[in-house]
């Protein structure tokens, strides 16, 4: 299946706008909630954290801890990202599978009408559908790519 542009430009503008801010975010959620006063002995970060809290003993791991809680948040979202993207494809998937049926279908039937010698052009229902065939499917049936599928 072929990329188009628009798509890797919406997936590197999600990767540029997804990074930086994970990484603000959680350092943010460190130096405010990890990082608070309350979690530590005499309100003061430079000590120990209280026993039994958790938020101070994340804090005392230092710096790899925003940096940790940032890859989390950068790969949870892109799988889900990914699972959009999968979703999205099979639609589009179907879609094509759908209207590619169609258009063999609406060929054949064009060609038993031709074989019977009637003027398509004369049957309604099939003058219209070879309006709405497209350039590319009205060459294909003239050049008889249509034939393989009776």
């Amino acid at each position: 299946m072929s990329q188009n542009k628009s798509g890797s430009g919406i997936q590197g503008m999600l990767a540029a706008i997804v990074i930086p801010a994970a990484l603000i975010l959680s350092w943010i959620i460190f130096k405010f909630i990890l990082g608070s006063p309350g979690n530590f002995q005499d309100n003061n970060p430079d000590l120990n954290p209280l026993p039994g809290n958790y938020l101070g003993m994340m804090y005392k791991g230092g710096f790899i801890v925003p940096i940790l809680m940032a890859l989390l948040v950068i790969v949870i979202t892109f799988v889900i990202e990914r699972f959009a993207t999968v979703a999205k494809s099979k639609v589009v998937e179907t879609s094509t599978v759908l209207y590619t049926r169609s258009v063999q279908l609406l060929a054949k039937e064009i060609l038993m009408v031709q074989e019977r010698n009637v003027n398509v052009r004369k049957v309604p229902l099939l003058r219209l559908s070879v309006q709405v065939l497209t350039p590319t499917n009205r060459w294909r049936l003239r050049k008889g790519w249509i034939k393989s599928i009776r």
